[in-house]
C-alpha cells in the first residue's frame, strides 16, 4: 500500500497524468464516478489507456520491449528512468531520430526535412501553434537514443503511424475540417438506454462537412426509432424475419450519401469527438482501403469478456500497437485471420469501394470482406491505440452457441481448417467427464485461501487439471445441478445427453475436451497474471464463472465438429442440433 501511495505521488508530481483528459477520453470511468488516477494505475495502463496528451502508452511499449516484457507501468518507468535515458514519450519526439534508408547510420539527421515540415503544418492546423511549440521543445531536448524504424513492429509488420492520434486530441483543440462526408451505418433492434448517448456522440464528431447516421431497424419496440428521428438519423426499416448481418448493412450502405461509410453496432460508443477524424486520417495518410479499431470493455465487463478481448487482440498483434494488414506470403487460415480482420464494431471504408464488394454471409461478414480485400491487393489497418467502448456480459448458453457458430464458419470458409475426427457418441462421455472435472475444480476454488496471488492460483488449477483425467461422474442425479451454468445451458445439455445409455456405454472419455480446457485456462490465467496482483474472494467468483463459460464455448466447438462429422446414425439428431444452435445468432 505504501508503494502504491508513493507511486501515486510520483505520477502527480510529474504532471504527466491529466485527470480531465483521462475522464474526457474514458466515459466509462467518468460514468463509474471512480478516482481517475487510481483507475489508471490499477487497470487503465494495462488496457492501453493514455494518461495525458503528453504520453503515448502504446508507442512507449512498442518502442521499449524491455518495459513491455517487464510488465510494469510504462508511465512510472518513463518518469523514473526513461526520460533521463532519452526515451521518447510520443511518436513526434522520434522524428529527429529516424534514419532514412538511403542515409548512412552516422550521418547528420535533418530536423527540417520535407516530411517534418508537412507533419508540422498538419499538427499546427489540428492542435494550434502553442501545442506544436511544446512538442517541438520536447523533440529538441530528446536527441539522445538509438535510431529505430518505427514502421516496423516486433512482428516485422508495418505499424500504423497516424498523423492524428487520440492521445493528442481533446475537445479544447481546433481540428481541420476536410471536405468529405461520412455515413455511420448501424443495424438496430431495441438499442436500449445508451443509444441516445451514441447518437449524440456521433452527431458531435468533428472534422467533416457532414456526419450522417443511417440506422437499419428490424422491428424495435422501444424508443430506438423515436430517438433516431429526433436526432436526424436516416431510418431504413426491414422486417425482423428479413434481417441478416450482411443484408442489413448492405441496405444501409445503399441508403447512405457519405463519401465514406463507418459500420458500427448499436451498443458501441466512440471514445471522444475526434475519433472519426483519427480513423479517417489513418486511412488517408497511410494509403489504406479500410480501417477498424479494437474495443475497450466497459467498467462492468466480466472477467471472461476482458480476457477474451485481450487474447483476441494479442492474436491480431494490436494490444499495444496499430497494424497495417496486407496479404501474407504464407496463406493459411491463421495468417489470413491475422491479416484480413476488419470489425463491424468500427469499420471505415470508402462508399464507392464498399458498394463494389458488399458484405456476404450471415456471420463473420467483416472478416470475409477483409480477406477478399487483401487478396485483391488492398491494405487494411487495425488500431489498438484508438478504441470504441463496447462489451457484453453474456450467459454460458450464449458462448455454447457462439463456439458452435464460430467453428462452423471456420470450417466453411477455410479449406485448411482441421476438423477433429469426433462423433457425438464419442463426445458425450468426454463432455460428461470434463464437466465433472470442472465441478471439482470449482469446489477446490471454494476451499482456497481468501487471498492468493495469481501464480498460486495457476498452480492450483493446473494441478487439478493434471489429476482430472478420467474423472467419474455421478449418474444418480443431474450432473449439471448446482452449477454455474444458466438454465438454458442446463436444459440444452440435459436434452443433448437424454437417451444416451451412459451406464452401458463402453466408450471411455478420451480427454480431448480436457486438453482444450487446459488451453483456455492458460489464457485466462495469463490474463489474470497480467492484470491483477492479488486474487481475492470477488475475483475467485469471477474465475469460477469464467471457467464455466470457457467450458461452454469448448462444448459448442466440439459440437460443431460432431456436426461436420455426422453420419447416418446421428444425421437427424445433428440436423435438430443445428436448428437450435443457429437460432437467433
Amino acid at each position: 500500500m505504501c508503494s502504491f501511495k508513493n507511486d501515486k505521488k510520483i505520477i502527480r508530481k510529474s504532471r504527466l497524468f491529466d485527470e480531465r483528459y483521462y475522464l474526457l477520453n474514458n466515459p466509462d470511468v467518468r460514468i463509474a464516478d471512480t478516482d481517475a488516477l487510481n483507475h489508471f494505475m490499477t487497470i487503465g495502463w494495462k488496457e492501453g489507456r493514455n494518461p495525458s496528451p503528453q504520453f503515448d502508452l502504446s508507442f512507449y511499449l512498442m518502442r521499449n520491449p524491455d518495459v513491455r516484457e517487464a510488465e510494469i507501468n510504462p508511465l512510472l518507468h518513463y518518469i523514473r528512468y526513461g526520460q533521463n535515458e532519452g526515451r521518447a514519450a510520443l511518436p513526434q519526439q522520434m522524428m529527429s531520430h529516424r534514419t532514412p534508408t538511403n542515409t548512412p547510420k552516422n550521418s547528420p539527421k535533418k530536423l527540417f526535412s520535407l516530411a517534418s515540415l508537412r507533419f508540422a503544418f498538419r499538427y499546427i492546423r489540428l492542435h494550434g501553434f502553442k501545442q506544436f511549440w511544446l512538442k517541438a521543445k520536447n523533440k529538441l531536448v530528446s536527441r539522445k537514443g538509438a535510431s529505430i524504424n518505427l514502421d516496423q513492429s516486433p512482428l516485422t509488420i508495418k505499424q500504423v503511424s497516424p498523423k492524428v492520434s487520440t492521445a493528442a486530441l481533446t475537445s479544447d483543440n481546433e481540428i481541420e475540417v476536410v471536405g468529405k462526408t461520412v455515413s455511420v451505418i448501424i443495424p438496430t433492434k431495441n438499442a436500449g438506454k445508451d443509444f441516445p448517448i451514441l447518437m449524440k456522440t456521433l452527431n458531435a464528431q468533428r472534422g467533416f462537412e457532414k456526419v450522417e447516421v443511417v440506422i437499419v431497424d428490424s422491428g424495435s419496440t422501444d424508443e430506438t426509432l423515436e430517438t433516431a428521428k429526433l436526432l436526424d438519423a436516416t431510418v431504413v426499416n426491414i422486417e425482423p424475419e428479413n434481417f441478416s448481418h450482411s443484408g442489413a448493412r448492405n441496405l444501409g450502405a445503399e441508403a447512405a450519401s457519405g463519401d465514406y461509410l463507418m459500420f458500427m453496432v448499436q451498443d458501441a460508443l466512440p471514445p471522444n469527438d475526434t475519433w472519426l477524424a483519427t480513423m479517417y486520417m489513418t486511412l488517408i495518410e497511410n494509403d489504406l482501403t479500410a480501417v477498424s479499431c479494437a474495443e475497450m470493455p466497459r467498467e462492468d465487463a466480466d472477467l471472461f469478456y476482458r480476457q477474451n478481448s485481450w487474447n483476441y487482440y494479442n492474436f491480431l498483434g494490436v494490444n499495444n500497437a496499430d497494424r497495417i494488414f496486407s496479404l501474407p506470403k504464407s496463406q493459411d487460415y491463421v495468417s489470413l485471420r491475422q491479416n484480413g480482420q476488419l470489425s463491424d464494431l468500427a469499420n471505415l471504408i470508402p462508399r464507392d469501394l464498399f458498394l463494389q464488394y458488399g458484405y456476404r454471409l450471415n456471420y463473420a461478414e467483416d472478416l470475409d470482406l477483409g480477406i477478399r480485400l487483401i487478396k485483391d491487393g488492398h491494405k487494411l489497418a487495425f488500431l489498438g491505440s484508438s478504441r470504441v467502448i463496447h462489451s457484453h456480459n453474456r450467459t454460458p448458453y450464449y458462448f455454447l452457441k457462439r463456439g458452435f457458430v464460430d467453428n462452423l464458419f471456420l470450417t466453411d470458409i477455410f479449406d485448411d481448417f482441421v476438423i477433429p475426427d469426433i462423433h457425438l457418441r464419442e463426445f458425450i462421455p468426454d463432455l460428461m467427464s470434463c464437466y465433472s472435472f470442472l465441478s471439482q475444480l470449482i469446489s477446490s476454488l471454494d476451499t482456497a485461501s481468501t487471498t492468493v496471488n495469481p501464480e498460486n492460483l495457476e498452480k492450483l488449477v493446473f494441478k487439478s487439471i493434471d489429476q482430472g483425467s478420467g474423472k467419474k461422474f455421478d449418474l444418480s442425479r443431474s450432473i449439471f445441478a448446482d452449477s454455474k451454468l444458466d438454465d438454458n445451458a442446463i436444459e440444452f445439455l440435459e436434452r443433448l445427453i437424454e437417451g444416451f445409455d451412459l451406464k452401458n456405454h463402453h466408450n471411455a472419455a478420451n480427454g480431448i475436451m480436457l486438453q482444450a480446457f487446459r488451453g483456455h485456462a492458460q489464457v485466462i490465467l495469463d490474463y489474470i497474471k497480467n492484470s491483477y496482483e492479488v486474487v481475492d474472494e470477488t475475483l475467485i467468483e469471477d474465475v469460477k464463472l469464467c471457467f464455466t463459460k470457457a467450458f461452454s464455448i469448448i462444448t459448442g466447438s466440439f459440437l460443431a465438429y460432431c456436426y461436420k462429422n455426422r453420419d447416418e446414425t446421428d444425421s437427424q439428431e445433428m440436423k435438430n442440433l443445428y436448428s437450435v444452435m443457429m437460432e437467433g445468432v
